[in-house]
Parts: C-alpha cells; structure tokens; sequence
C-alpha cells in the first residue's frame, strides 16, 4: 500500500502499479547551512511528494526557468517518476535538514554519457549556492556510481542563473552534435563537463560526501 498525505481518484490503481524494487542511492553533505541529502525515492515517497512536486512545477518563474509550458497534474508527476525510473534515470529528491528542497536527476544514460536537470523550487531558497550544491552532489553521483565519463546540460535562454550554476560546477558551452542531441529546443544553450576535470575542480567537497545504498 502506498503511503503518503495524497488520496485521489487513482491512488488504489497507482499504488497497485509500485515500481519495483531496486538498489537506490542517497548521498550527504554536511555543510554550515545545514545537513544536504539527494537520495533515490522508492514508489512511497514518490506519491507522498507529488503534490508538493506538482506545485514546484507549476510555479510560473520555475516553468519558465525549465522551459514548461503545460501544468502538470499530481497523476502526471507520479507517471513522469515512474516512467523515468523504468527508463533507468537515475532520480533525486533534494532535501536540507529533513525538508525537500527540490529535485533532480541524471537521464537518458549512454555510452559514459548522461544530461542533468536540477529544480530548487522555492524562490527564496534560490540564488543562495543550495542549487550547486546539490548539482555538485548529482555530478558526483553520475561521475561515481553510475559510471559516467561526461555530463551534459541544456538551459532555456532565460535562465541566465542555471548558467551561472553550471558555468561553476566547471561547465563550458557545448554546440557539438552529441551535446545538441540533449538540446529539447533550438533556443536551448548546451553545456557538459568531463570526469576528470570536475574531480580536479572539486576534490575538496568532494571529501565531505558520503554515498549510502538504501535498499
């Protein structure tokens, strides 16, 4: 039985369809703005977060941000996890001191190569270094247990902040054929960073993250 706050229309249909089980991840960093975790949700949580997930998504700035033009529905939030993980993308809640913060994932997984995505959703939480951080957190897993040799982002033009974020991490501009290939519109910027230099620029925080296997 799914477990959670949410109760709607199709919750007995989509409990009665839980992923299966399957080794997950979570991974921490203590930091002075308190405990960071990004872990892996099973099927529970996943239902327990989709309404809060949906508003996040809905937000105008955060749509805008991600390049969504459609609500989505809290149904549309568990499909979308579900189908993800099915797809085998590697999916994240991002959580400070307990309480979720937002999410991000690794996705589309090839041949040492994979693009990232990160939502911080509450704006005041925004701007602040929570958001690399965590995409810091997200490149260590990708570069670590998921065996990843590059990743790729894409940016909407107007989220000049995802640029900054990235353009941190270590990120450069990327118009080669395979980054363009991650590209979801024309107007989108394409950026990646490379294992070995990302260790290089990090190894300090890096010293500080723990990886656990929760099931």
């Amino acid at each position: 039985m799914c477990a959670g706050d949410w109760r709607g229309a199709e919750a007995e249909e989509l409990c009665s369809a839980a992923m299966p089980p399957r080794t997950r991840y979570a991974i921490e960093w203590p930091t002075p703005d308190g405990l960071l975790r990004a872990h892996q949700p099973d099927d529970a949580a996943i239902v327990a977060l989709a309404p809060w997930l949906a508003a996040a998504y809905n937000d105008a700035h955060n749509g805008a941000m991600m390049g969504h033009t459609a609500a989505m529905s809290v149904d549309d939030v568990i499909g979308s996890y579900r189908g993800m993980i099915d797809d085998g993308d590697a999916l994240f809640i991002l959580e400070r001191d307990g309480e979720p913060m937002g999410d991000g994932d690794l996705r589309d997984a090839a041949d040492g190569r994979a693009e990232l995505a990160i939502m911080v959703a509450a704006r005041a939480t925004q701007g602040h270094g929570l958001g690399t951080r965590f995409a810091l957190m997200l490149h260590a897993f990708g570069f670590g247990p998921l065996g990843l040799e590059r990743i790729y982002v894409g940016i909407v033009p107007a989220n000049v902040a995802s640029h900054r974020l990235f353009a941190r991490i270590g990120h450069r501009v990327d118009d080669s054929a395979i980054a363009r290939a991650y590209a979801e519109a024309p107007e989108e910027t394409t950026m990646s960073i490379g294992k070995a230099e990302f260790h290089a620029r990090h190894a300090e925080a890096l010293a500080h993250l723990t990886f656990t296997e929760i099931s």
